[in-house]
């Protein structure tokens, strides 16, 4: 389970049976869509990936995140 608390994104293990959105996805398929190989939006089209709950609750969560650069500073002079 991912959750947003306080402006940090946690996770704990186990589903959480207040979630506002589910993702049903095999591992291999998750990592293809976290390196951008494959959007989730084509996974769940083709019945590879599957969405409980609210959508939008996903959508709201991903605006929520920052994209970096692959090679950013993590510690500057």
């Amino acid at each position: 389970t991912l959750m947003v608390r306080h402006g940090a994104l946690t996770h704990r293990t186990g589903l959480a049976p207040d979630a506002d959105v589910t993702v049903i996805i095999n591992r291999s398929d998750f990592d293809k869509v976290m390196l951008q190989i494959t959007p989730l939006p084509d996974l769940i089209a083709a019945g590879e990936a599957k969405l409980e709950g609210d959508p939008q609750a996903l959508v709201e969560f991903i605006g929520l995140l920052d994209e970096f650069e692959f090679w950013f500073n993590i510690v500057t002079p």
